[in-house]
């Protein structure tokens, strides 16, 4: 009987990673979502230019920003690797994107094309530390649980 509780125990143990590993996959996923809606804003702004000629704000006000900095991605991913690289290309979207805008409003077309494909490589670099959050995570989700399927049953 001891030993039925115990595997239960196990089990809803196991149970309870899984779905916080699914909802820190999906945390992740929802984190990228913002990031593309606040390049999609710059894109919007250039294309419909009557709409909207405000910037989408900056790195400390975006959601991701947020999510960086005090929200919940600080608490639950700040001791991943890929956590500390995102405040560098996190910046140069938000820098380039900004640029674009301004150099759209001064008829500089050029400079606002060299400004687009500068915030997409810092996007791309966005996304890929984005996903090697997820890895991290899961890394560690699958460390765990390796942990506790090693442990010896009584």
């Amino acid at each position: 009987m001891a030993t039925d509780v115990m595997q239960v125990g196990q089990v809803s143990e196991q149970a309870s990673k899984v779905i916080q590993s699914s909802a820190d996959h999906g945390f992740l996923n929802s984190v990228k979502l913002d990031h593309l809606l606040w390049m999609h804003a710059v894109y919007t702004r250039i294309q419909e230019p009557g709409q909207d000629s405000r910037p989408p704000g900056n790195e400390s006000e975006c959601r991701l920003g947020h999510w960086m900095t005090d929200g919940e991605g600080y608490q639950r991913f700040r001791q991943f690797t890929a956590f500390g690289r995102l405040k560098e290309p996190h910046h140069g979207v938000h820098q380039d994107g900004i640029a674009a805008l301004e150099a759209f409003k001064r008829g500089d077309h050029k400079q606002m094309t060299q400004k687009l494909f500068a915030m997409e490589r810092h996007s791309e670099s966005v996304i890929r530390l984005l996903n090697e959050l997820a890895y991290e995570q899961k890394q560690r989700h699958n460390s765990s649980k390796s942990d506790s399927n090693s442990k010896p049953r009584r």
